[in-house]
């Protein structure tokens, strides 16, 4: 050392007396010099007087030996020793975990959802090997108390991941008889480690939950955050480097604590895989299998269950009814979980606008021409059938409520004024078709074409602003000479007054009524005739048009000119195909032996919207694959 051997300029070097293994020499030189012993010559004569005083060079003392080095040395190995005693006392517990997930405040604060999701959510963890901080412990309810933040309290209870997330429950009371609430959430939910950022881990997370009491509905919402929280925190706990060392490691116990998480996780791997595969081996197979002259372009997901309802300036209106596979612990096998329906407005880039999420949009909501207003029949959890009026960038407005009645195929006029739908007093009563004014805060009921008016129904559909087109016939009154045929009636909402459109002959059997927007050309299908029935209205001219099959679900091009529909042959699935009314030529667009259904045409009838299905590869028997797909309106 540099200091040292300033110090020692002019003494003796301590390595001097310092032997092979550096410890002190007994036998080097410095120890021979004896003082009062005379040095001689040769002759024996004295080279210096006795009593002479040696020279000042050898005349020092022996250096004593140093301690402080020896000091320092222990001292500092005590001091990287303590640091390690502390660090190995206060690092992180590989396998402990803190819920920390925010849902009306923590549940160390007594939020009782809170408290419902950390129980569930922990009790999944240990019950894999895991160490989730738990409640009871007054030492650890004052630490997660007094710390600032999450992070604090996860360092000071040795956690070493932390799951996240800050829920801010919607609340809806339900108009209904008795009380009912709907809780809706979208919240993100991130797994954390203490030594890392940023998060390891993260998720968005849309559920829904509904009870008699808003506190119940809470709890109930807050154990399917749970479900959600475990399946994102195991595989990203179980990834982590920290864990994986462990998994690599050769510590037996460390191994066996880890062994059941380390078995679901693969478990949930193949199955996730499989399914994966399976629906892109679907998605691959539909491509394939199109023999017709287009490829179709999809704007749903692989494993999507969507409905095309409408057409208009934003795009395809869907009807969504979205699904995500979740790998269950306890069955061990993967399980549906359901969200809440939608309606939105999705485009051909697969960009989405959402109108309205519910529980249950009962059977398809319908769109005005232009797009707007949209109106989706809503099914409240069995307790009431309301009708609700969605406008685009405005609340949901419910125009009605029945308790008892059950409403279902809304149409909207071409005005967005009106709406006409099914109405049945109970489940297994007579439908009668009734329309309402929607554009108050209540609906108005204009018009009823009540079971009492006639014998039998079949489809309708608006003809224009004020007239709905019905195919019915009507009940034998007393002033009848002859019993009533089936026909296509244009029905005046305003005032009930009735026109015939069409009186079909020979007893052909018509379905699927649809009209150009400017009233000129009627179109419907020839069911047991296997032909497509257009009238011009102008002229009243009727004209037949063969199909190799039956036709159903019609809708015609914005010009008029031409009628897409479900093409539908002995094997029983069906094609989308147009035909091109003054030639009567037929044009299959899809031929895919699997199931095409609902076609619409774009707003400029350059292209065909419709829905494809297929049996759901994952969930065989419990669900349907339904994607909305486009081809060009061309050969």
């Amino acid at each position: 050392m540099a200091d040292n051997d300033r110090a020692l300029e002019g003494e003796a070097s301590a390595d001097d007396v310092l032997g092979e293994d550096g410890a002190l020499d007994d036998d080097a030189p410095f120890g021979e010099a004896a003082e009062g012993v005379a040095e001689t010559d040769e002759n024996g004569v004295s080279a210096r007087p006795p009593d002479e005083a040696p020279a000042s060079s050898l005349g020092m003392p022996l250096p004593q030996r140093r301690v402080w080095p020896l000091f320092a040395v222990i001292a500092l190995l005590l001091a990287g020793g303590g640091f390690f005693l502390w660090r190995q006392l206060t690092a992180p517990l590989p396998f402990r975990i803190l819920v920390a997930i925010d849902m009306d405040g923590y549940w160390w604060e007594g939020s009782k959802p809170a408290a419902k999701l950390a129980d569930e959510l922990s009790k999944r963890l240990a019950d894999l090997g895991f160490d989730p901080v738990r409640g009871g412990d007054p030492e650890t309810t004052a630490v997660l108390e007094d710390a600032s933040s999450p992070a604090e309290a996860a360092r000071k209870l040795r956690a070493a991941f932390i799951i996240t997330g800050h829920i801010e429950p919607k609340v809806f009371k339900l108009p209904v008889a008795e009380p009912f609430f709907e809780v809706h959430l979208d919240a993100l939910l991130q797994v954390e480690h203490v030594d890392a950022d940023p998060p390891v881990a993260e998720q968005m997370v849309h559920t829904f939950a509904a009870a008699k009491t808003e506190e119940q509905a809470k709890e109930y919402v807050a154990g399917a955050v749970a479900r959600r929280a475990f399946d994102l925190a195991l595989p990203a706990v179980m990834g982590h480097p920290s864990i994986q060392a462990i998994v690599d490691g050769t510590d037996p116990k460390l191994l066996d604590q880890l062994a059941p998480a380390r078995l679901m996780l693969t478990a949930r791997s193949k199955e996730l895989d499989a399914a994966k595969a399976a629906y892109e081996t679907l998605a691959a197979k539909r491509l394939d299998a199109e023999k017709g002259p287009h490829k179709p372009t999809f704007v749903s997901p692989v494993d999507a269950d969507e409905r095309l309802v409408g057409i208009g300036p934003n795009g395809w209106l869907l009807s969504t009814a979205p699904t995500t596979p979740l790998y269950s612990p306890k069955g061990l096998k993967l399980l549906r979980v359901e969200g809440l329906e939608t309606v939105q407005w999705r485009s051909d880039a697969g960009t989405s606008k959402q109108l309205w999420r519910g529980y249950n949009a009962f059977t398809d909501p319908s769109a005005a021409p232009g797009g707007r207003p949209v109106v989706v029949v809503e099914d409240l959890y069995g307790r009431a059938r309301s009708v609700a009026v969605l406008e685009e960038g405005g609340p949901l407005r419910r125009v009605l409520v029945e308790a008892s009645h059950k409403l279902s195929e809304p149409q909207v006029s071409p005005d967005g004024k009106l709406v006409a739908l099914v109405d049945r007093a109970c489940r297994a009563c007579a439908k009668e078709i009734v329309v309402y004014d929607i554009t108050g805060e209540a609906g108005r009921e204009l018009y009823r074409l009540g079971a009492k008016d006639y014998s039998s129904i079949g489809g309708f559909s608006w003809f224009n602003t004020l007239r709905l087109m019905v195919l019915f016939t009507p009940a034998m009154t007393d002033d009848d000479d002859q019993a009533p045929v089936e026909a296509l009636w244009a029905v005046n909402v305003r005032n009930g007054e009735r026109t015939t459109l069409l009186v079909p002959a020979g007893g052909a059997s018509l379905a699927y009524p649809v009209a150009s927007g400017d009233g000129k050309v009627v179109a419907m299908s020839h069911i047991n005739g296997k032909a497509i029935v257009t009238l011009d209205v102008p002229t009243n001219k009727v004209a037949s048009h063969p199909i190799e099959g039956t036709a159903a679900a019609l809708a015609l091009s914005p010009d008029g000119k031409r009628v897409v529909f479900e093409l539908r042959q002995h094997l029983g699935y069906a094609d989308i195909a147009m035909l091109d009314i003054a030639t009567s030529k037929v044009i299959r667009l899809t031929h895919n032996g699997m199931d095409d259904r609902s076609p619409l045409f774009s707003l400029d009838g350059q292209k065909v919207a419709y829905e494809t299905r297929d049996s759901d590869p994952v969930f065989r028997g419990k669900r349907l694959v339904v994607r909305v797909a486009w081809v060009p309106a061309v050969p």
